[in-house]
């Protein structure tokens, strides 16, 4: 498996993951290459131009996510707290699975912005349930080791 399938099917690598793998991103979906002194013709004016479009692009595939996880939570507590966590939880990583599947079945950019859209709608249950379970499972001083 690629770096830009892992990239793309998971929400975000790690904490750094954006931008440690933006630049391989940037070459293998949009075919950007960043300047190199080992290819004189990439530092011509429209290839940086084309590379910093293309990092811009790839950028929202990160932030939009991210976006959609925070305003998310806005929905899924109070689905959670009329419906139940264990149905809010198995439909939403249902629905993040197939979304993934779909992220990375992409064939263009707004078809990838439209997954990971989405994607960050149904990966923001994990953001905002998961504190709400652990605070019904364990004791107010054991909280702080099991949110860890």
């Amino acid at each position: 498996m690629s770096l830009t399938s892992t990239a793309l099917v998971l929400s975000n690598l790690m904490a750094a993951g954006p931008s440690i793998a933006i630049v391989e991103l940037t070459i293998d979906i949009f075919h950007a290459y960043p300047p190199s002194p080992l290819i004189p013709g990439s530092f011509a004016p429209a290839s940086i131009a084309r590379f910093s479009s293309s990092i811009s692009k790839a950028a929202y595939l990160f932030s939009a996510t991210a976006l959609l996880q925070g305003i998310s939570n806005l929905l899924w507590v109070p689905v959670a707290l009329k419906y139940g966590r264990r149905k809010v939880y198995v439909l939403s990583f249902l629905l993040f699975g197939v979304t993934t599947i779909w992220a990375s079945r992409a064939n263009s950019f707004g078809n990838l912005l439209a997954a990971r859209l989405v994607m960050g709608w149904f990966a923001g249950t994990a953001e905002c349930v998961a504190p709400l379970t652990v605070a019904d499972l364990f004791f107010l001083h054991e909280r702080g080791t099991y949110m860890a």
